[in-house]
């Protein structure tokens, strides 16, 4: 089964006017060795902070499906309200990755 979140009409829209005036985005960031090991790191333009706010942002899909593609749009909304956001993908469970390999490890195990 494959769903996508429907985000109801009442809720508030996540989206930003972007441009270089708002952030930059860099991409595909390598952060480990597995090819889906990757993610996009938006930031702000305004550097007059000293310090800034991080956000990891997990895309859904339960560690089985889905990409930070999808997500781009609340990153860019994130990031234009002064926050660093990281969009991350990560190596999905499938059944070479089950339970007996842990996606966190816990305890060094």
């Amino acid at each position: 089964m494959v769903s996508k979140f429907v985000q109801p009409s009442w809720t508030k829209d996540f989206t930003a006017e972007w441009s270089d005036s708002v952030g930059t985005v860099y991409k595909d960031i390598t952060y480990g060795e597995k090819d889906a090991n990757k993610f996009d790191l938006y930031v702000p333009a305004d550097n007059t902070k000293e310090n800034y706010g991080l956000v990891v942002y997990l895309h859904a899909g339960g560690f089985t499906a889905g990409d930070k593609s999808g997500d781009e749009q609340i990153l860019k909304w994130l990031c234009s309200k002064g926050y660093i956001a990281a969009g991350i993908n990560y190596t999905l469970r499938d059944e070479a990755h089950t339970g007996s390999q842990r996606l966190f490890p816990v305890n060094g195990n």
